[in-house]
């Protein structure tokens, strides 16, 4: 990726991100005291842009006042970021916003930089390994995408060095929870959904909330209920979905092969009307 397809906004101001410098004794920087979300966002036909920005905002806001951040800044988010695709030279790229604390140089923070192709990205589908590392039972942040990622981080780790491209996180149950980066969702029958309950437990993601609340009017039947391995016997396809991607079919897990989707025109099909789903709702995917 080239250094000049980047942009950055921070605090009210473009800022030149070849430049860009934070403070090494900046508490709030150096500890991870903060909040991001990350999207794709993507330039329409009419210079519209193309990202669920309110509801990605809301949820920033909720860490916000869950970590004590202080008060979010008022942000003209398709403004802003319709700006820093121009200053990249982009019509399309990965969008990110983080709030840190108060006090923090910069604190709130805007930013677009060039992603991988999509369409490519999705064709390869994903390799997950199930995590070794559990979160804790009283631990309140993984409903909250915290900038301090140090979990994630090692599991996702530990996937790429076992020869996978995420890890799937479980709970002690065994039921599945998340991937590092991604809600997780199985194709039980026909048309039929079902994702795991995530309340407390994980992140609960705005890709994942869109398909639950639009796939039925699509003609989808999606439902909320536990997951476990038992799936991989019937399951018709797993897949993976975020605000970044989209819609990513996952190829294996546990060095398990899973039926492709490109083998099945239903298994297909689902995929191909969720990612029209999110399209429809406003998403730069």
């Amino acid at each position: 990726m080239s250094t000049e397809a980047r942009a950055l906004w921070a605090d009210g101001d473009f800022v030149d991100a070849r430049v860009a410098w934070i403070s090494p004794f900046d508490v709030a920087w150096r500890s991870g005291h903060g909040a991001f979300e990350s999207f794709s966002v993507r330039l329409g036909d009419r210079a519209e842009v193309h990202a669920l920005f309110d509801a990605h905002l809301e949820r920033l806001g909720e860490a916000a006042r869950f970590l004590e951040l202080g008060d979010m800044p008022s942000f003209d988010a398709p403004s802003v970021f319709r700006k820093l695709l121009a200053r990249a030279g982009l019509s399309r790229g990965r969008g990110r916003v983080s709030l840190h604390a108060m006090g923090a140089e910069p604190r709130f923070v805007a930013s677009v930089e060039e992603g991988e192709d999509l369409d490519v990205r999705r064709s390869r589908g994903v390799r997950l390994v199930t995590s070794p590392y559990r979160f804790g039972a009283d631990d309140p942040t993984p409903r909250h995408k915290c900038e301090a990622r140090g979990f994630y981080a090692v599991a996702r780790a530990d996937a790429v060095r076992r020869g996978a491209d995420d890890a799937l996180l479980i709970a002690k149950d065994g039921s599945w929870l998340e991937t590092t980066r991604a809600s997780v969702f199985v194709v039980r029958g026909d048309e039929a959904l079902v994702t795991p309950p995530v309340e407390g437990r994980a992140l609960p993601g705005i890709t994942r909330a869109v398909l639950l609340r639009e796939a039925e009017r699509f003609g989808l039947r999606v439902s909320v209920a536990p997951v476990d391995r038992a799936e991989l016997g019937s399951a018709r396809q797993v897949f993976l979905a975020n605000a970044v991607v989209g819609i990513e079919a996952v190829r294996s897990i546990d060095g398990e092969t899973l039926p492709r989707a490109d083998d099945s025109l239903e298994a297909r099909k689902v995929l191909d009307q969720c990612l029209h789903i999110l399209r429809s709702a406003g998403m730069g995917v």
